[in-house]
């Protein structure tokens, strides 16, 4: 074609109707030459190539996709904590927090769940395999969706080829905030072992969102004091 990669970078920014000079475009284009082929730039001017680019694919492999970012469940969604009782201690209260129990208690509490699927969609329905989440012993929990309901995972789930076919649905909670002596790193690992052959593997990277504190510099929408000789009563008010 003898296009050289300055070139196709050009024809790409004026079609992108991209204001340049010629100093700005020699230093883009060059980043673009390799992102972009000649059958792309050819159709910019809004003609159909003659020979469309053809699409590379490749086999189908197992996946693990989805939420990277995982929810501190601390809430109480279920409003299950006895509020009426003004003299609940911290420690008390974290008994009935959403992530105290094994169980995902209505439509807020999976709103609170990083979602994750795991598939293979080329696995022979007799493969074997299993996800699990490695973490810190108390610090996350893996669930499995099993038709409507959520059910939680101890150690390593097992999961069928047939499964990993079509699909598994998996969510993940955080049962705690990071510290010092946590980073709030989580790995979801999955293996699939097709018949006669080398077991596949698959990783998803996650991590415990920070825990962060109001600014001094925000707005304040409404403001409670407490008087700390009398703070039951204080906190019986609020």
């Amino acid at each position: 074609m003898g296009v050289q990669p300055h070139q196709a970078g050009r024809v790409f920014l004026a079609c992108a109707g991209i204001a340049h000079n010629e100093a700005m475009h020699t230093r883009v284009s060059v980043a673009l030459a390799s992102a972009f082929t000649l059958a792309a730039v050819s159709g910019c001017a809004g003609q159909t190539p003659a020979n469309p680019t053809s699409t590379t694919t490749t086999a189908p492999t197992l996946t693990l996709t989805g939420e990277s970012v995982v929810l501190p469940n601390l809430d109480d969604d279920d409003r299950s904590c006895p509020v009426s009782v003004p003299t609940v201690a911290e420690k008390a209260y974290a008994a009935w927090a959403d992530a105290a129990d094994e169980t995902v208690n209505g439509a807020d509490d999976e709103a609170d769940l990083a979602k994750v699927r795991v598939q293979h969609p080329g696995l022979a329905d007799e493969a074997t395999g299993s996800v699990q989440l490695k973490a810190p012993t108390g610090t996350a929990r893996l669930f499995v969706k099993e038709g409507s309901t959520w059910r939680a995972v101890t150690g390593a789930l097992p999961v069928t080829g047939a499964q990993l076919k079509t699909g598994v649905e998996l969510a993940v909670e955080a049962r705690t905030i990071r510290s010092a002596t946590w980073d709030g790193k989580l790995d979801l690992t999955a293996t699939a072992t097709p018949p006669g052959q080398a077991a596949l593997t698959a990783s998803h990277a996650m991590q415990v969102a920070p825990l962060l504190t109001h600014s001094q510099l925000d707005k304040v929408r409404k403001l409670w004091s407490m008087d700390l000789a009398s703070s039951t009563r204080t906190r019986s008010a609020i």
